[in-house]
């Protein structure tokens, strides 16, 4: 399985100067991450995380005699967090501007 959590980022075009007007674009920018053989359960902490949007990216490769095929996803915050899950076919060019 591995998991990674990116934050969303505004990043202005590289035209040299910001003038204001011209468009911000969105970017993922890396957190942290971890790779674990062990098929139901791989843990991650972060310390300190900043307000702002995250996106979490998982993949597991399951085996042919692994009938489970679920991921239980528990995030814990002493405060309250709003979560959406999407979909793989949900990203696009513009997906990080519905998020």
């Amino acid at each position: 399985m591995q998991l990674i959590v990116t934050k969303v980022i505004k990043v202005p075009p590289k035209t040299g100067e910001n003038k204001g007007d011209e468009i911000v674009t969105g970017e993922c920018a890396f957190i942290d991450g971890i790779t674990d053989d062990t098929y139901n359960s791989v843990n991650l902490k972060i310390d300190k995380m900043t307000a702002g949007k995250y996106i979490v990216f998982y993949t597991a490769d399951f085996k042919k005699h692994q009938l489970c095929r679920r991921l239980n996803v528990i995030f814990y915050s002493p405060l309250n967090v709003k979560l959406k899950r999407l979909s793989a076919r949900s990203f696009g060019s513009g997906f990080l501007d519905e998020l």
